[in-house]
């Protein structure tokens, strides 16, 4: 327990129906009403897994306990469009909208969208700025990576997910090493700089990449982030950003995306239109600048293993409830 939130356990009723289903919103309601009236209660969010009416639950709790309601997002799909087959996700995003007393957002690009164009309340909004990696202290690295002309991608390697992956390759001459790590990679596509680890758990991945940059990107192509996923990326935090700063390596980045403003302002890394330009791009990097990227992913990087952007996202939040 940190902050003084404690955690509730929500049991979850996902596809059961009939009697099963009733008898889990039964648990639900039960373990929401012993919440001390004038409550503070955190929900990450979305809930894939809830129907539509946990939102309803939660309305019907909030009034009867005066609780304060307050979402953590971690994706939105009124922005994402992972799942068109299903509208109803992006109707919960709106419930939640309205539902919310306060909402935990990525980014000030993602509020201004919802400010902008589904017309929530900014004071509802809080911006996170970064999501934290947790990873023990004790197992930070002291490495001094002296080669500038490796490059790691950490996470869902697919075809479908990664597929900038291929033309990346391609583009990449001899002298720049490629380090992938994660899962769904077909290895037989593998050129011969190319490099796949394996994957790891998320625990320790961290102290186990090994490259002088880590690259945030999406979608198809490698001439620019494409897609619904690579659209996302204008708007959202992404998990593979906070896993390099986490791991002290250095970031490229699309120079679109919305963490693209905060690599620059603090100079941990490269902001690039498109993957054709990297080459180019590291072979200007001096030593001296290189030095200053990992001196100045030295405190995030202590800041992202330690909670720091949400614990600060979490006492905002609450401060004004506080009586």
């Amino acid at each position: 327990m940190q902050l003084g939130i404690s955690p509730l356990p929500i049991y979850s009723a996902g596809s059961a129906q009939g009697i099963k289903r009733k008898f889990l919103h039964g648990e639900q309601l039960s373990k929401l009403l012993t919440l001390p009236a004038g409550s503070v209660l955190f929900i990450q969010y979305p809930m894939y897994r809830m129907k539509r009416d946990y939102v309803d639950l939660l309305r019907r709790v909030k009034a009867l306990r005066k609780l304060r309601l307050v979402f953590l997002v971690h994706d939105l799909e009124v922005i994402r469009h992972a799942f068109p087959e299903n509208p109803d996700l992006a109707l919960r995003d709106a419930e939640m909208f309205s539902t919310a007393d306060r909402i935990i957002v990525h980014n000030s690009r993602m509020a201004d969208f919802l400010v902008n164009t589904h017309h929530v309340d900014r004071r509802k909004l809080i911006s996170l700025g970064l999501f934290d990696y947790l990873t023990p202290k004790s197992h930070m690295r002291q490495t001094d990576i002296s080669q500038k002309m490796s490059i790691c991608i950490a996470g869902n390697l697919s075809p479908d997910k990664s597929g900038y992956i291929n033309g990346l390759m391609d583009l990449l001459p001899d002298d720049i090493s490629l380090n992938l790590y994660g899962i769904n990679f077909d290895q037989s596509t593998a050129d011969r700089h190319v490099t796949y680890h394996g994957s790891f758990d998320a625990d320790i991945l961290p102290d186990i990449l090994d490259s002088s940059f880590g690259l945030v990107w999406d979608g198809p192509v490698p001439d620019t982030c494409a897609g619904n996923m690579g659209e996302y990326m204008r708007y959202n935090d992404p998990h593979k950003a906070s896993l390099y700063i986490s791991a002290g390596i250095p970031v490229i980045i699309w120079s679109e995306a919305a963490l693209a403003g905060f690599i620059r302002k603090r100079h941990i890394g490269l902001t690039v239109s498109s993957l054709e330009e990297i080459p180019d791009r590291l072979r200007k990097i001096t030593d001296e600048e290189y030095s200053s990227y990992i001196s100045n992913l030295y405190p995030l990087t202590c800041r992202v293993r330690d909670g720091y952007f949400l614990k600060a996202a979490v006492k905002e939040a609450i401060d004004p409830y506080v009586r």
